[in-house]
């Protein structure tokens, strides 16, 4: 491999990796801290976790995750008045 292509390949590897495209979020400390996912499996190889508020007028951390559970078969937590439920999602389509 020539300098250049060295220089080019270093140059792709930072845009990518500055724009976040091969990066993966850290999850935000305490999600489940206080409430440990009781009903959903961790997600494995080729699943991805979804997420959707069910409701924002009020909480209960045992209705919220009831609720998660029986409409998405997710795990619900109490984020502030909001139940959130995290939830297994199919892998996204490919684009080809």
């Amino acid at each position: 491999m020539r300098t250049c292509h060295g220089a080019l390949l270093l140059a792709v590897a930072m845009v990518l990796l500055s724009t976040g495209m091969c990066t993966v979020p850290a999850p935000g400390s305490g999600l489940h801290e206080h409430h440990p996912p009781k009903h959903a499996p961790v997600p494995g190889p080729g699943l991805y976790s979804c997420y959707k508020v069910l409701y924002s007028d009020g909480c209960d951390a045992e209705t919220c995750l009831d609720k998660c559970f029986s409409k998405m078969k997710g795990d619900g937590i109490c984020i502030r008045e909001a139940c959130k439920c995290s939830y297994k999602c199919p892998t996204p389509p490919l684009d080809i």
